[in-house]
């Protein structure tokens, strides 16, 4: 059950149903639910570790809540980042590494993004893909630094705020990352992997302060139904590594 408490609540935040800055109350979870309080502790845990939750005082949990600023900082930061890591492994990765890193995308043709399985199969390539990115670049300093500082609720963001034709044009522009890749076109690919990640963010801006609190508390709602938006179809999803690779665990205390 804790999954389903972890993919129903970040449903509900992602699709905006929770409201940014508002309080959830552990006891309504665990009686909406009827799992035990460590259940909903270890589910909570996650979503704060992936950037869904806040805990502003001690046993105490709120929607997170982003500023503009700090949205501008964690995605240049992300896209500069992620850039330099490209650039890295055009540089010093060995084509056999190239070509198993290509092979993490699918065909750009083979995406329907009215279809939740096809919008969870991008979200999942394309964070398996700039992880490899920061493996690949054989940097000590910037596989440090990807732990920290783009969580993944930032990177969900910006895909269900996005259209379909935005991830169309999204998979067409991985494919030509890959492409200079194998041309080891280090500057180039600096360029368009900014481009990439650079591109949602006006949309999670919007997203995000048209979603502020309405009042103090969450009303804990169960999951009912999938979401449809911009011709894209979202249903509750699966878990996808952070940009260092990791899949944390449910319970996961960040140290």
């Amino acid at each position: 059950m804790t999954e389903i408490v972890f993919f129903e609540t970040r449903f509900q935040i992602l699709s905006g149903v929770y409201r940014s800055g508002a309080i959830i109350d552990r006891d309504d979870v665990c009686k909406e639910y009827g799992v035990s309080a460590k259940v909903v502790l270890d589910a909570f845990r996650l979503l704060l570790v992936e950037g869904y939750l806040d805990s502003p005082k001690r046993a105490i949990y709120a929607i997170r809540a982003w500023d503009e600023i700090q949205l501008q900082d964690h995605f240049e930061m992300w896209a500069t980042l992620t850039s330099l890591a490209a650039s890295r492994t055009a540089e010093r990765a060995s084509m056999e590494e190239i070509e198993e890193c290509a092979m993490l995308l699918s065909d750009p043709d083979s995406f329907d993004f009215g279809l939740p399985n096809s919008v969870e199969e991008h979200i999942r390539e394309f964070c398996l893909f700039n992880a490899e990115l920061f493996r690949l670049s054989k940097a000590v300093p910037l596989l440090g630094l990807s732990q920290n500082f783009i969580p993944n609720a930032l990177r969900r963001y910006g895909i269900y705020c996005s259209s379909a034709e935005q991830l169309k044009n999204d998979r067409k522009l991985l494919s030509e990352i890959t492409e200079l890749l194998y041309q080891r076109d280090s500057v180039g690919l600096r360029d368009e992997v900014a481009k990439l990640i650079m591109r949602p963010l006006v949309d999670v801006i919007q997203f995000v302060s048209s979603h502020q609190k309405e009042s103090t508390s969450v009303v804990v709602n169960r999951f009912s139904a999938d979401m449809k938006s911009k011709g894209c179809q979202f249903g509750l999803g699966g878990r996808e590594p952070s940009l260092d690779g990791t899949i944390y665990p449910y319970g996961y205390v960040a140290r």
